[in-house]
């Protein structure tokens, strides 16, 4: 009986491991070849570089970090009220971290976010997201919008849903939360695909986002 209870025990620790090792519940967006982009038509909105951010979380076994990145250029274009093309320029040196209090981590964190072992800022300083289409979706107020997103010089088709919201002169550009593997991008630093041998010490390979873009009317 007590040999029962233990090899009982051991299987709850085993499967309680197994457990702690997954992904949290990734919404992981699916990748494909880039795609042409249509001709853009409509009225020009550019970015407010002051209140657009990208926000973003990247977890492991052990807890995680989060922040934000900013925009350096953008333009949106609206055709009857529906969105017909856009492009974005994201300004890689930004990166910022926000859950580090201690000013000396906080930077090490950020100095090695654009290091090689992740972006490489100093030879990709830029990424960048064009629009290629955009479609309706049951959800209300929502859009489906598909884009071509370049980081490392690797570009990459996805799709994530977003609200955009145009009144007086201004448009909001609101995504839901969603995630990119990390892998389809050349970023392997700690990947429990590439390295065995991690144990706890790995970093989940999906990397969650959120935008938040604000734009003005141009001219």
């Amino acid at each position: 009986m007590i040999a029962m209870k233990r090899v009982s025990i051991l299987m709850g620790l085993l499967f309680l491991a197994s457990v702690s090792c997954k992904n949290p519940k990734s919404n992981a967006v699916k990748t494909s070849d880039a795609k042409q982009v249509a001709m853009v038509s409509g009225q020009e909105y550019r970015s407010d570089l002051a209140t657009s951010k990208i926000y973003w979380v990247g977890k492991s076994p052990k807890g995680g970090h989060n922040g934000f990145i900013n925009l350096s250029s953008g333009n949106i274009f609206i055709d009857s009220d529906k969105i017909s093309g856009g492009n974005f320029d994201i300004d890689m040196n930004s990166i910022y971290c926000e859950d580090l209090k201690d000013a000396e981590d906080k930077k090490d964190l950020e100095n090695h976010l654009k290091g090689e072992d992740f972006f490489e800022v100093s030879k990709f300083p830029k990424a960048s997201f064009e629009i290629v289409k955009v479609s309706k979706v049951e959800k209300e107020g929502y859009v489906n919008i598909n884009g071509n997103l370049t980081v490392k010089g690797i570009t990459k088709n996805i799709n994530f849903e977003a609200m955009p919201q145009v009144s007086e002169g201004k448009m909001t550009l609101t995504s839901e939360s969603f995630s990119i593997n990390r892998l389809e991008w050349e970023i392997k630093y700690r990947s429990k695909s590439f390295f065995k041998d991690l144990k706890d010490r790995f970093i989940y390979d999906d990397l969650e986002i959120k935008l938040h873009l604000e734009f003005v009317i141009s001219g």
